[in-house]
């Protein structure tokens, strides 16, 4: 398979830096369901499960980053990688335009999907 760098949407990192992002979500997913039993199991009123939000819409952004083979730090920063870890390389200003928005995309939908996440763990009856 070939990755086509300017078909939208554009992938903006190769294998290894969706692998390292990869090995980040995992944890951060662990952390957050660990996080949401907790505040469940302790009886944690409603009000204050709600901040669980910022760990869920971590996890789920990380996992945006696996899934759309897009970095949100290097979209927003003009850079990609295809290589090596840290052989980052900047891109053409008319990309790095698009890819703010692209991350800026990501962004919002992972703190979407981490409201949700949070609006279902506050809904749990204690």
């Amino acid at each position: 398979m070939t990755l086509d760098r300017a078909a939208p949407p554009r992938c903006n990192i190769g294998p290894d830096e969706v692998a390292r992002r990869r090995r980040s979500a995992i944890p951060v997913t662990a952390a957050t369901a660990i996080v949401a039993v907790a505040m469940v199991a302790l009886h944690v009123p409603a009000p204050a499960r709600l901040l669980l939000w910022p760990l869920a819409t971590a996890a789920a952004v990380t996992w945006l980053q696996v899934v759309h083979r897009f970095c949100v730090a290097f979209g927003a920063l003009g850079m990609e990688n295809f290589g090596r870890l840290g052989g980052e390389s900047h891109v053409d200003p008319a990309i790095r335009a698009a890819d703010r928005r692209r991350a800026f995309q990501l962004i919002l939908e992972g703190a979407l999907i981490g409201l949700v996440v949070t609006l279902a763990v506050a809904a749990i009856p204690v």
